[in-house]
């Protein structure tokens, strides 16, 4: 029984771990790159917000276009927090979600490849190769 309490070993390859390894990386710097679009954004806005009238920020001045002054007349802001998501969707591009989708292709069509050689086929026992998983060629 104690033999059994042991940790399961994992079935990734080398490749799927690196890969991995890479997308965590990726995603903690978009982390850190939506954040510091996010502190950068806040600190532009409080600066550059007084030139902001074609945003409907500071419409009441003088110099602003009767037009801009009729459809600003609601109260709706939005907090500097809901920038972060905002960013965090315009930078989600920098994960590779293709780069899975090729990897489990190319394993595919070489899990194929041995199911398809002849030179693997067994006389003796009348069998054929069968790769059972597609990942057992990145090993």
């Amino acid at each position: 029984l104690v033999r059994n309490s042991r940790a399961v070993p994992s079935k990734l390859s080398e490749l799927e771990r690196i890969v991995n390894n890479m997308v965590f990386f990726i995603l903690g710097c978009m982390v850190a790159m939506t954040s510091a679009s996010c502190i950068t954004y806040v600190i532009w806005f409080a600066s550059a917000k007084k030139n902001l009238w074609y945003m409907c920020y500071r419409y009441n001045a003088g110099s602003v276009p009767e037009l801009f002054r009729e459809n600003c007349k609601s109260d709706e802001n939005y907090s500097p927090g809901s920038t972060w998501p905002t960013f965090f969707i315009l930078f989600n591009n920098f994960v590779p979600i293709s780069l899975y989708v090729t990897i489990e292709l190319i394993n595919f069509v070489q899990a194929r490849y041995v199911d398809e050689d002849l030179e693997m086929y067994d006389e003796s026992q009348d069998t054929p190769a069968r790769a059972r998983t597609s990942n057992m060629n990145a090993d």
